[in-house]
């Protein structure tokens, strides 16, 4: 079973993203992270490592593999919408494991409505 990992709201159209559970990657990249951070501690948390941006005003949910609260859970997972984001949790894991673990990983999505 699939579960939705990210809402994207926007005035035009919405953007869901479902995935496998994330809690194996999610423990992962947590480990990664709290084991970098002991020789830098200048590195976000893991429950703070994500910026999300959008070029015009939206709503975001994010499922919190911290809670376990879906993004059906809209008290607990409905940000403010804005523009960014920030100080956030991962959703999207990559499998570039020493990329992450020195910098910031981007991943960008580009969403185009044909009318």
């Amino acid at each position: 079973m699939q579960t939705e990992v990210l809402r994207f709201i926007h005035p035009d159209y919405e953007v869901i993203v479902r995935t496998q559970d994330i809690s194996y990657s999610w423990k992962r990249f947590k480990g990664r992270i709290n084991y970098s951070r002991r020789d830098n501690p200048d590195i976000d948390a893991p429950e703070t490592y994500c910026r999300y941006t959008s070029k015009d005003e939206c709503e975001l949910r994010l499922y919190s593999p911290i809670t376990r609260k879906k993004t059906e859970d809209e008290e607990e997972t409905k940000l403010a919408a804005g523009k960014v984001w920030d100080k956030l949790w991962p959703v999207i894991f990559t499998g570039d494991k020493t990329k992450c673990e020195r910098t910031k990983c981007e991943c960008e999505a580009s969403v185009t409505a044909n009318q």
